[in-house]
């Protein structure tokens, strides 16, 4: 099916309702799924960076103007070049191909790519621009031969690596001031790299980490909330964050100076959950 043909599938169905908060799980449209969690190191080196050539051009090309600017994607070469990626991806697909898909790294990279894909194509389609992001979430469309959503889609990749809080840095499904999406798609071969690489570019944004030095109050980006395999106090959560998502190098001097080594002076709060759409 292609891009525009999903759209208008998509147009004619009634969606009704909406998420009270971002993450929460949803009746996923896929079914029943059987895996085996994978378990990824929280923190690689830089000197892991990938020498494979990436395996997703067109999602690739897609990405670096998106990221870049939102509005790139009015462009008819960015809009053709998405949905020839849609199309493919709605045919092929580790249920339906599963030999392309060796290891579980690959099939947690495609279904990230699957949800960035589609969360760029839901939030630049005319027709949708009215809808809040959290109804982008339940539209469902084609993908590996069947049909999903955005929530089940995150559903399924954060129960797939259930100890890996950084994914959730690439499900943002459309919000301005939640994580942006990277330049480039996920890959197999290299995914904690490019997890920790993203991790740096979402922990320099202005809006992830904020500190009140006159109340002693640090507040990490909403996304965090939904992260899975942090500690369960509030300072322990926000020490692992600063060591995961870390702030640009004098913001996080001054954290350590205000709130001490181990952030026990002062208190801990997640920024509340953004509402605007890119």
């Amino acid at each position: 099916m292609s891009c525009t043909a999903a759209f208008a599938t998509v147009l004619r169905a009634k969606v009704g309702g909406c998420l009270a908060v971002l993450l929460v799980p949803v009746a996923a449209v896929w079914g029943e799924t059987s895996f085996s969690p994978v378990h990824l190191p929280l923190v690689h080196s830089t000197a892991l960076a990938p020498t494979t050539p990436l395996s997703y051009p067109l999602l690739s090309q897609v990405l670096a103007r998106f990221a870049a600017e939102p509005t790139a994607l009015a462009t008819q070469r960015a809009r053709n070049l998405l949905s020839t990626h849609l199309a493919r991806l709605a045919q092929l697909g580790p249920s339906t191909r599963p030999e392309s898909f060796p290891r579980e790294e690959e099939t947690i990279a495609y279904l990230v790519n699957a949800h960035m894909a589609w969360t760029v194509a839901l939030t630049a389609e005319p027709g949708l621009a009215q809808l809040p992001v959290a109804e982008l979430r339940t539209i469902p469309f084609p993908l590996d031969g069947r049909r999903t959503t955005l929530a089940s889609l995150a559903q399924e990749i954060l129960a797939r690596a259930p100890a890996e809080p950084r994914l959730v840095l690439f499900l943002n499904p459309g919000l301005a001031e939640g994580p942006p999406l990277p330049p480039w798609p996920l890959e197999g071969h290299s995914l904690a790299w490019q997890l920790e690489r993203h991790a740096h570019r979402c922990g320099a944004q202005p809006s992830f980490w904020r500190l009140d030095e006159a109340h002693r109050e640090l507040a990490a980006g909403a996304f965090t909330a939904f992260m899975p395999g942090l500690p369960a106090t509030a300072h322990q959560r926000a020490a692992r964050l600063l060591e995961l998502v870390p702030p640009p190098p004098p913001l996080y001097a001054r954290i350590v100076a205000v709130c001490g080594p181990t952030l026990q002076r002062c208190t801990h709060t997640v920024s509340p959950l953004p509402s605007t759409r890119w």
